[in-house]
């Protein structure tokens, strides 16, 4: 036999007694990280799939948004067409009246007629116009000069101040509380 001394022994057992510790904490180790490794990819499982549930809600969401754009593009575009035709619908009536008053002047040199003819006409046109929300600016002379609602084309000496409207050129037109079509002016100024 040989003699080891105690010392030794009690280091080999010590020894033996850390790795069998290690050894078993490893084994505890493993355990646990192998349920913590399972409980991660349940999780990893899960939240994938609500990713992919939330992509597709996302996708659908995107499809009917745009789905209904085209569909309002198509009804505000029908709805425009629709009103464009009642407003020419209205002037086909005028253009019959004007065809009628055409006839009636080649039958006749009766130039009254034909004047008074014209003038129911403008009053048509006028009428339609109306209806739809268009009329006349009221630009008299004498007015303040409004570059909201006039077009100077020209400056002419007049008695008037100068700045004001001096002649009306060219009617203007409002639709509804919007300028369809700016007056045409000449507007004042000092005589020399």
């Amino acid at each position: 036999m040989i003699n080891v001394p105690i010392e030794d022994e009690i280091k080999d057992e010590k020894v033996e007694e850390t790795q069998e510790h290690h050894e078993n904490n490893i084994l505890e180790t493993d355990e646990t990280s192998a349920e913590s490794y399972n409980d991660v990819q349940k999780q990893i499982i899960a939240l994938t799939k609500e990713r992919d549930d939330l992509k597709d809600q996302l996708l659908r969401k995107v499809a009917e948004f745009e789905n209904f754009r085209t569909r309002t593009m198509k009804e505000k575009a029908a709805l425009l067409e629709y009103g464009n035709a009642k407003i020419l619908e209205k002037f086909i009536s005028l253009l019959d009246t004007f065809e009628k008053a055409i006839e009636d002047g080649k039958k006749s040199e009766n130039y009254e007629a034909l004047l008074k003819g014209i003038e129911l006409l403008q009053q048509q046109a006028i009428k339609i116009f109306e209806e739809e929300g268009v009329k006349e600016m009221t630009n008299q002379v004498g007015e303040d000069f409004n570059v909201d609602y006039h077009d100077a084309l020209m400056i002419m000496p007049s008695d008037l101040e100068p700045g004001k409207v001096a002649m009306v050129m060219k009617k203007g037109y409002m639709y509804k509380e919007n300028v369809l079509r700016h007056a045409a002016v000449a507007t004042s100024a000092e005589k020399e």
